[in-house]
């Protein structure tokens, strides 16, 4: 591995152990957010010295005694690994993609700002779903700005559900979406590239993850110049494949820990909602959110 390597990876790490980005704090004016940030940022800490230990320093295992001393739960402790290394994925089909980013973000832009010179206009819902990372012409200069652009989005969209006025968080239908994520990248496992989504399968997946303004981010639509790139390029396609396969993971794990039931190492997640900047867990009989 080169030094310029080297540098990259702790760039990436140290992206990882910032986030959520610290405006953002400045937005929590309640407890409640002010504590979920510290939750967050304390996580990514915890992923970006596992990175480190796996892909710079080459051995170590910083949550190993944690585990050991029965401090996390088996399940968070798979868990995080497996984030480090769906990270790492990522990371590998930027490098190998980011230049047919470029070339697909730049052809949508023309087709939605220029239809005049297309034969075909754009549907309503593609704008819709595409307008937003089209706004502006592509800014990125190299795969490590548009990774971390890539990190940055995930984790402060993450953070940000909770500065709403109210957001449902369902642990029930997060079982359902993971179960549907799950299938729907399994269907693409053996050559790679995922099936298109009808619009019935598109509205459970928005009702299972409560996507009221679902918008494609810069991440969706790397895989979707990457899945137009790996039809001419074998490494590309395997990278694609691998990352399935720990998406796959992801979501098996994630409908796990939504029905885990209460243990010494684990505590039950409880489907819950954010009100007015409080944290409000849904009451044992019927689900319902009220704040005391």
């Amino acid at each position: 591995m080169s030094k310029k390597d080297v540098e990259f990876l702790e760039e990436i790490a140290q992206i990882i152990e910032n986030l959520p980005s610290e405006h953002l704090l400045h937005q929590a004016n309640t407890q409640d957010k002010i504590d979920e940030w510290h939750t967050m940022r304390k996580g990514n800490g915890i992923i970006a010295e596992c990175w480190r230990a796996e892909f710079i320093v080459g051995q170590g295992d910083p949550i190993a005694q944690a585990l050991d001393n029965k401090e996390i739960d088996k399940l968070k402790y798979d868990g995080i690994w497996l984030l480090v290394r769906h990270y790492k994925s990522l990371w590998e089909i930027v490098q190998l993609a980011e230049s047919y980013v470029k070339i697909v973000h730049s052809d949508l832009r023309s087709a939605l700002f220029l239809p005049k010179c297309f034969s075909v206009q754009l549907p309503e819902q593609f704008v819709k779903l595409f307008g937003k990372i089209l706004d502006n012409e592509y800014y990125f200069k190299s795969a490590y700005e548009l990774f971390a652009e890539i990190l940055k989005e995930t984790e402060n969209d993450r953070f940000s559900v909770c500065l709403r006025p109210y957001k449902e968080i369902s642990m029930d239908k997060g079982q359902k979406g993971f179960k549907q994520v799950r299938g729907f990248v399994d269907k693409g496992m053996p050559d790679g590239f995922y099936p298109r989504l009808n619009q019935s399968e598109m509205r459970k997946l928005k009702n299972n993850f409560s996507w009221e303004n679902f918008h494609v981010s810069w991440m969706p639509m790397t895989l979707v110049a990457a899945q137009f790139a790996a039809q001419v390029n074998p490494a590309l396609r395997h990278k694609l494949i691998e990352f399935n396969e720990s998406t796959i993971e992801m979501c098996r794990l994630g409908a796990t820990a939504c029905r885990k039931p209460e243990s010494k190492t684990w505590r039950k997640q409880r489907s819950f909602a954010w009100i007015n900047g409080k944290k409000v867990y849904a009451s044992k009989i019927g689900g319902v959110y009220r704040a005391s």
